[in-house]
């Protein structure tokens, strides 16, 4: 159960057993104090005595006397006094008598005893008296807590549950809605939308959740600067390396023409080191471009994954043939995906070749192609006969400069910016990119795509997306 339907159903209980309480007290003190005599404090002589002087009221005054006594009572039950001497029953007090009353009445002329009638609200107690110039019947109206209160209880209970149930709610609302907000203004700032605020209606709250929104927009500035700041330095500490490194490419072709043969190994490492140091550059300013949004054109295109998964196998098999190992799609299905054709071509590009180094001996990397009609997504996975990597790890290795050891080597190969590319630029088409151990051994890399409006045309042509770096 989740917190806030915690919250409502106690607060509503709560509320509920209080106020059931209380108004059960109020009930019982005021009916112990304003209601009538019940039938078993009523006895029979009173009964008649009462009807007797209700009669002779009015034989000797008329109407008007007889209502007079019968609304003071004078230790006498509410009740009517009923002719039945003349006709149909009819009430002298006040000249109304309902259906079901004049059916008790009709009742009690014809037994000629004093009868009681059970009703949920009340006892009805009939008192026959002659005189000589009529005969009456005389009936009280005897209100049984006995018969009404499980009923009344019942409403009061309903009442107070409905009353109580709405304000609960209503307080539910007030403390959890603001707290749904938050959470989902938290999600997308952990899901790379930097720019997520929390509005201005709970900011302006005078309240411990105004302050916790205001704290949580003020950690979303600083974090967003944060970012923002590493972001820019990293991009510019890749693009000065960049010229230093020209130079010193230009230099060693300088060197190569005027030094001697005997310095020629020495001078073949620093190129190695030298192109090295340049593909890791190059890697940082493109992985700081793609994270920045400025590598990616404003214009994207559809086109078909088929054909880029097959030009991308090609490209890599030939590497893996010189390793004895092979590049095997078990699985093809065309789908358009709309976006960034070279970059997604590169990120499939660098999950291969990762596949490709940490596959065994002689091993393959083996790729299925196909659609998600459930969920209209397109499925890209590519597995390794590796040993895998530890659960742990499965969500690091697409972190930059996290480059784990081959487990059948022991030696850890690659800048680690590989698959933090192959992230960023999934994320650029709106995808997800997972990894997980496979039940036969090996890592599953899955690319999930969402699939491109089939009404816009597709294309196989590469279109070039990228910045010229």
């Amino acid at each position: 159960m989740r917190m806030l339907s915690k919250i409502y159903l106690s607060l509503w209980i709560a509320l509920a057993v209080v106020m059931t309480a209380v108004m059960v007290n109020v009930f019982t003190a005021l009916w112990s104090s304003v209601r009538p005599p019940s039938p078993r404090s009523v006895s029979v002589d009173v009964l008649r005595s009462c009807a007797d002087t209700a009669s002779n009221k009015y034989e000797h005054g008329g109407a008007e006397p007889l209502r007079q006594f019968l609304s003071e009572r004078s230790g006498c039950p509410d009740a009517i006094l009923v002719d039945i001497g003349h006709g149909a029953p009819r009430d002298v007090s006040d000249e109304s008598l309902s259906r079901r009353d004049s059916a008790f009445v009709e009742q009690v002329r014809s037994i000629r005893e004093t009868t009681i009638q059970l009703l949920p609200w009340r006892n009805m107690i009939a008192v026959p008296v002659s005189t000589e110039r009529s005969s009456y019947v005389y009936v009280a109206t005897v209100w049984a807590i006995g018969n009404s209160f499980p009923i009344r209880a019942g409403l009061q209970l309903f009442t107070v549950g409905l009353i109580s149930g709405v304000f609960c709610y209503l307080l539910t609302l007030y403390f959890g809605r603001p707290l749904t907000r938050l959470g989902r203004t938290a999600e997308k700032l952990g899901a790379g939308d930097l720019s997520a605020r929390i509005d201005d209606a709970l900011t302006k709250r005078r309240d411990e959740v105004g302050d916790l929104a205001q704290s949580f927009n003020r950690m979303a500035g600083k974090i967003e600067t944060l970012v923002s700041d590493y972001k820019n330095f990293l991009a510019h500490v890749s693009h000065e390396l960049g010229s230093p490194l020209t130079r010193v490419n230009m230099a060693l072709g300088l060197a190569r023409r005027k030094a001697p043969a005997s310095l020629e190994p020495e001078l073949d490492r620093i190129a190695d080191e030298t192109e090295r140091l340049n593909t890791l550059v190059q890697e940082l300013l493109l992985l700081a471009r793609l994270e920045s949004g400025n590598e990616l054109d404003r214009h994207t295109s559809s086109f078909n994954i088929g054909i880029l998964i097959e030009e991308a196998c090609a490209d890599v098999n030939f590497e893996a043939e010189l390793a004895g190992k092979s590049i095997v799609v078990r699985r093809s299905e065309d789908f358009g995906v709309n976006g960034y054709r070279e970059l997604l071509r590169r990120s499939l590009d660098n999950i291969l070749r990762n596949g490709l180094r940490f596959s065994r001996e002689g091993g393959s990397v083996y790729v299925d192609v196909y659609r998600d009609r459930e969920k209209n997504l397109g499925i890209i996975s590519i597995q390794d006969d590796g040993p895998g990597i530890e659960p742990e790890q499965q969500r690091l290795i697409f972190e930059p400069f996290v480059s784990l050891p081959n487990r059948a080597t022991g030696l850890t190969e690659g800048s680690g910016l590989g698959l933090a590319i192959s992230r960023q630029a999934i994320l650029a088409h709106k995808g997800r990119i997972h990894a997980r151990n496979s039940d036969q051994g090996g890592l599953i890399v899955t690319i999930e795509l969402p699939i491109a409006d089939a009404s816009q045309p597709i294309v196989s042509m590469p279109s070039n997306n990228l910045i010229t770096l």
